[in-house]
């Protein structure tokens, strides 16, 4: 019988499974242990993985409310009303039609 979490639903609890949620990386390794993130990304360079990470930029706006999630931009400034936020929008030069 089990007692206490088993985030991966193995036959091993948590306080005995070297790999938590069960993604290939040790917990002792694994920037993320209980979020499955088998290639440990980490946009901020903060230790926590993004699968885990509220705030992946860092940029001190979370990302359910962020609109550029994955690069710095406090602002929010979104120039073009896109929904993008600038830090995020290329800047491309306009298509001229001849």
């Amino acid at each position: 019988m089990l007692t206490g979490p088993n985030t991966d639903g193995d036959s091993l609890g948590n306080t005995c499974d070297p790999d938590d949620d069960n993604d290939g990386v040790p917990d002792v390794s694994d920037n993320s242990p209980l979020v499955p993130n088998p290639y440990q990304k980490d946009t901020d360079g903060d230790g926590n993985g993004d699968a885990s990470d509220p705030d992946d930029d860092n940029d001190g706006v979370l990302d359910a409310a962020d609109n550029c999630p994955l690069a710095v931009n406090a602002d929010q400034k979104d120039s073009n009303a896109d929904g993008k936020g600038d830090a995020c929008t290329m800047n491309m030069a306009p298509i001229i039609s001849c």
